[in-house]
C-alpha cells in the first residue's frame, strides 16, 4: 500500500475529527496572535474554544462507541449452543428482525430464539428433522423430543394466534447434520449436531435407543454480516436451505 493510499484511508476513517483538531489549532494561534495586539474578546475566544473541545469529545465518543459495535459484531464462537443463543436473543432485542430461516433438530433448544423472533414480529421458517428419521437411526429419545417440541409450539401458536401467520416448519428426512439460524442476512449462528454409538442398556427409558444424537453442548459459531466469515459459513447455509427447500414437506400448525 503506498503512501498516499494509507494518509487517505487515515483521512476518511478519522477526517471529521483531524478537521475539528486543525480548526482549533488555527483559531487558537489566531487568537493568541490578536491576544498580543489586544485586539479580540478573549471571552469569545475561549467560549469557541469550549464548543470546539466539546465536538472533539463527541466525535472521539462516537467512534469509541463504533469501536465497540464493530467488537460486539466481529466473529464469535461459543462453547456450547445454549450460549451462542443467549447472545443471539440479545441481538435481536438489540436490532430487532423481520424474517430468519431455522435449520434444527428437534428446535427444543432453539425455541427461546424463536418465540423472541416472532414477538418482534419477524417471518420465520424452520426446517427440523422428520421424527420418522430420528426413530430409522436408532434414537426414539429425539423422535418424541421433536413430537414434544411441535406441541409446544402448536401451544404457543393457540396462546398467541396474532403471531399463526409468521411461522412456516417444514420436516425433512436427510439425517440433520448442521444446526443453523439466520436473521435477515445479517446474523448467522452456526454449529452442528453429533451422533454417537451408544449401550442400550445406558437408557433408563429408550433400551432400544443405540444412537445419542446432540446438539445443545456442541461448539457455535455466530459471524455478522460484511464479514469474510459470514460470507463463508453463509455459503454452506444457503446449500442446505436450498435443497431443504426443495425436498421437505410442509407441517400443519
Amino acid at each position: 500500500m503506498s503512501k498516499w493510499t494509507r494518509l487517505k484511508r487515515e483521512f476518511l476513517n478519522n477526517g471529521d475529527t483531524d478537521i475539528v483538531i486543525a480548526f482549533g489549532i488555527f483559531v487558537g494561534g489566531i487568537a493568541f496572535i490578536l491576544s498580543l495586539m489586544t485586539q479580540i474578546n478573549i471571552t469569545l475566544v475561549s467560549s469557541l474554544t469550549l464548543s470546539l473541545l466539546g465536538v472533539l469529545a463527541v466525535s472521539i465518543r462516537r467512534d469509541r462507541q463504533s469501536d465497540l459495535n464493530k467488537k460486539d459484531q466481529s466473529l464469535k464462537a461459543f462453547e456450547q449452543q445454549r450460549e451462542a443463543y443467549r447472545h443471539l436473543i440479545s441481538a435481536i432485542n438489540q436490532y430487532g428482525a423481520r424474517e430468519a430461516v431455522l435449520l434444527q433438530y428437534s428446535s427444543t433448544t432453539s425455541s427461546d430464539v424463536l418465540h423472541v423472533l416472532l414477538n418482534q414480529g419477524a417471518r420465520v421458517t424452520a426446517f427440523i428433522q422428520h421424527e420418522d428419521t430420528a426413530a430409522n437411526i436408532g434414537s426414539q429419545l429425539q423422535a418424541d423430543r421433536i413430537k414434544t417440541a411441535i406441541r409446544s409450539i402448536q401451544d404457543y401458536l393457540r396462546r398467541n394466534p396474532s403471531r399463526s401467520d409468521k411461522l412456516k416448519i417444514y420436516k425433512f428426512r436427510t439425517p440433520a447434520t448442521l444446526s443453523a439460524i439466520k436473521i435477515d442476512n445479517r446474523i448467522l449462528c452456526m454449529g452442528w449436531y453429533t451422533y454417537e454409538q451408544v449401550d442400550p442398556a445406558a437408557h433408563k427409558h429408550y433400551g432400544s435407543d443405540t444412537v445419542a444424537v446432540s446438539g445443545h453442548d456442541v461448539a457455535t459459531l455466530v459471524a455478522w454480516g460484511g464479514t469474510e466469515e459470514f460470507e463463508v459459513l453463509d455459503k454452506t447455509f444457503s446449500m442446505l436451505e436450498n435443497n431443504y427447500r426443495n425436498n421437505s414437506e410442509e407441517m400443519l400448525l
